[in-house]
């Protein structure tokens, strides 16, 4: 079937392709759909998911049942729908995009800035001539993706959606669900939204002839919710998934070089020895840059190529805090970032903090999804990074930043000792822009890690001292 531009006009209906009015009423509301010419031409399979980790590295299976269900596909047959707000929306749009498929954008009504009900006929007219606009102006064709929009219910029925429970849920993941031909699950949580959906969907028996795949998760096993579902639904398990999850703890451990065993001597040859002067000896001479797990793209790096490397690539992608420490010592440099930096100044921070405290101190933030002071990172020499405008955040009030001067701004952090964070607890300081570690003085740099092994195993890759994060109370 050719991809050929479409040309004649979308229609509005009172439900969608292939769905009875009264389910489509059940399921959504009373709505009108505009939909796009052709669509019934095309298969359509939508990738309905659970809410992801925001380290996506983390999902590698999650990865993996993705290519799996665009590989079950034929791309000039199939239309994948693509809702914004659903778990996975641009992983699943790129992946159109890297495999040749074509989109079924569905647009809601809070997309295009109305409200949820027509209040009145002049609502109705105004969403209807947005539709016949949006779609003479985007010279719709299937290769570019197809628009569906979905209108403002017609009245809110307070009863109706108490007795229907599927009134309650998500009116995208709802559409993903009504809008398929075959429905993929690469990840399902039980209770959880989808959890809810499947069920009714199992249920209802103008739905449920859907074939609907559901993935085991990484240890091979399926929701415990499905055991009590007498509805068709269909085991989706990947032959190799207990390989995989093996190849993933090896890769893990393989991520660091391992330390060399041909001889003991050749072993200690490698090892930089460190100084009697370092950070954990002589804390006060030194300032430590700990490193995080990265939620999402490197410093530097484009979000798009950290997607198609998640989509394309079968090896785990690793965004963790020792992987972050590697890709610093590869570099030979530390990247200012402006994240959370008041006036987004681009700075890299240090702290105080001796490595003693280090591990008393971790602690996991839930707002930002990551830990506090993670074993990881480089400590140089507080004189060197003084004669380099390093120098101690200025901890104050909105008052205090506004009296400061534009050079003193990127030191500046809000002191909030009532709030999440003591921030004036993390004795931080910066420096402008990024540090580059091959132009610093011979001695000034060292790396820590938490274990000795870790420090064997990285040495080889490692050109400065490294020394062992000590154990709580140990100096």
């Amino acid at each position: 079937m050719s991809r050929s531009a479409i040309t004649t006009e979308p229609y509005f209906c009172s439900h969608l392709p292939d769905v009875a009015d009264e389910v489509s009423s059940r399921w959504l509301g009373s709505r009108l759909f505009c939909i796009p010419p052709r669509l019934q031409r095309f298969q359509r399979v939508s990738i309905a998911s659970s809410r992801l980790s925001k380290r996506l590295d983390q999902e590698a299976h999650w990865f993996r049942y993705l290519r799996a269900a665009f590989r079950s596909c034929h791309w000039e047959s199939t239309l994948i729908p693509v809702i914004q707000s659903t778990a996975g929306s641009e992983l699943v749009a790129r992946a159109c995009e890297l495999f040749g498929f074509g989109k079924l954008h569905v647009r809601l009504p809070a997309d295009d800035g109305f409200d949820d009900v027509f209040r009145s006929p002049d609502e109705r007219a105004s969403w209807s001539d947005y539709c016949r606009s949006f779609s003479a102006d985007s010279g719709t064709s299937v290769g570019d993706g197809l628009t569906l929009f979905v209108s403002p219910q017609f009245h809110s029925n307070p009863t109706q959606a108490a007795a229907e429970p599927l009134q309650t849920l998500p009116l995208a993941d709802r559409l993903l669900f009504l809008l398929a031909h075959r429905i993929c699950i690469p990840s399902m949580r039980s209770g959880g939204t989808i959890s809810r959906l499947v069920t009714e969907h199992l249920a209802d028996r103008t739905r449920c002839a859907v074939p609907l795949l559901i993935a085991a998760n990484s240890t091979g096993r399926f929701p415990g919710c499905l055991r009590s579902e007498s509805g068709p639904w269909i085991p989706w398990r990947m032959l190799d998934c207990q390989a995989s999850s093996e190849g993933w703890n090896q890769t893990q451990e393989q991520t660091m070089p391992a330390a060399q065993e041909s001889s003991g001597e050749s072993a200690a040859a490698s090892i930089v020895p460190v100084p009697i002067d370092n950070p954990v000896s002589r804390p006060e001479n030194w300032l430590c840059h700990w490193t995080r797990s990265a939620s999402g793209q490197w410093p530097g790096e484009a979000r798009e190529e950290y997607i198609d490397q998640l989509i394309l690539d079968d090896s785990p992608v690793d965004r963790s805090a020792r992987a972050t420490l590697l890709r610093i010592i590869s570099e030979q440099r530390i990247r200012g970032s402006t994240l959370a930096i008041r006036g987004t100044y681009d700075v890299a921070a240090f702290t105080e903090v001796p490595l003693a405290e280090f591990r008393s101190r971790r602690i996991f933030r839930s707002h930002r999804q990551r830990y506090d002071f993670e074993p990881w990172g480089i400590a140089i020499r507080r004189d060197v990074l003084q004669q380099l405008g390093g120098k101690p955040v200025l901890y104050g009030s909105e008052e205090h930043w506004n009296q400061l001067s534009a050079s003193d701004r990127p030191f500046f952090q809000k002191t909030t000792p009532d709030g999440v964070i003591d921030t004036a607890a993390e004795r931080e300081w910066r420096i402008a822009g990024d540090l580059r570690l091959d132009r610093l003085p011979t001695g000034s740099v060292c790396v820590f890690v938490p274990t000795a092994e870790d420090a064997l195993r990285l040495q080889p890759a490692c050109e400065h001292p490294i020394c062992v994060v000590p154990e709580n109370g140990q100096s």
